[in-house]
């Protein structure tokens, strides 16, 4: 499977004192888990909670081993922080993010 996860968390960055949205963390999804049995595998996850494991919508994803885009590297990771990861527009709310090429629909 090739899917890429980015995830962005909101994070106390002082850019005029907002809340930003920043890409904190990369992963290629390798398995996606649905089926309550094979999500209980991971008892540590929150996801394998007993309130979640027989909802409908509940999900978790493994990473690959290597990223397939440069496999020299693991299929998850952090990110240090650096200002062209900052989302969130300068002196906007954290829900106004920039336009990113590599978030645009063709480009997914």
């Amino acid at each position: 499977m090739s899917l890429y996860s980015i995830s962005a968390v909101l994070r106390p960055i002082d850019f005029r004192n907002f809340m930003n949205a920043v890409v904190f963390s990369y992963m290629q999804i390798g398995e996606i888990l649905t089926k309550p049995d094979y999500i209980s595998k991971y008892s540590w996850h929150p996801h394998s909670a007993y309130q979640r494991l027989n909802n409908a919508n509940n999900a978790l994803y493994i990473p690959t081993e290597k990223l397939s885009i440069v496999p020299s590297r693991k299929g998850y990771g952090t990110l240090d922080y650096r200002k062209d990861r900052v989302l969130t527009m300068e002196g906007k709310g954290r829900a106004t993010w920039n336009e990113l090429d590599f978030l645009k629909p063709e480009h997914v």
